[in-house]
C-alpha cells in the first residue's frame, strides 16, 4: 500500500481478467452463482433497499384510522403502527387510575 488509500485490481490475475475469461468459463461462474444462491434460499435476489426500508410504501394496518388504545405495558410502538400525528391537529386523551399522591410515569 503505498499513500493514503489502497487500490485493488484483478487484472494481474488470469481468471479475472475480462478479456481472457472466455464466454464458457463467464457461463460456468454464472451457473455456479445461481446453483449457489438457491442453495442457501437467497433468492429472489431484491436491491429495493430504500424502497422496502420505508414504511409508507410497505401495507398499513392502520390506513383510515382515527381512534387508537394503547393498553398498560404498550411501549415502543414502531412509528408504521402507531398514529401519524407529524404536522396534524391531534388530541390526546388518557384515563388514568393513580392510586393516592404519586408521580404519573
Amino acid at each position: 500500500m503505498t499513500g493514503s488509500g489502497a487500490s485493488f485490481s484483478f487484472s494481474h490475475r488470469p481468471a479475472f481478467s475480462q478479456d481472457r475469461l472466455s464466454p464458457d468459463k463467464l457461463r460456468e461462474l454464472q451457473d455456479m452463482f445461481w446453483a449457489e444462491a438457491a442453495k442457501y434460499n437467497v433468492l429472489p435476489l431484491d436491491d429495493r433497499f430504500a424502497e422496502r426500508a420505508d414504511p409508507s410504501l410497505r401495507p398499513s394496518l392502520i390506513a383510515g384510522r382515527t381512534h387508537f388504545t394503547y393498553f398498560s405495558g404498550a411501549s415502543r410502538i414502531p412509528e408504521s403502527s402507531s398514529a401519524n400525528i407529524k404536522n396534524k391537529s391531534h388530541i390526546i386523551t388518557a384515563y388514568v387510575d393513580q392510586p393516592g399522591d404519586g408521580v404519573l410515569y
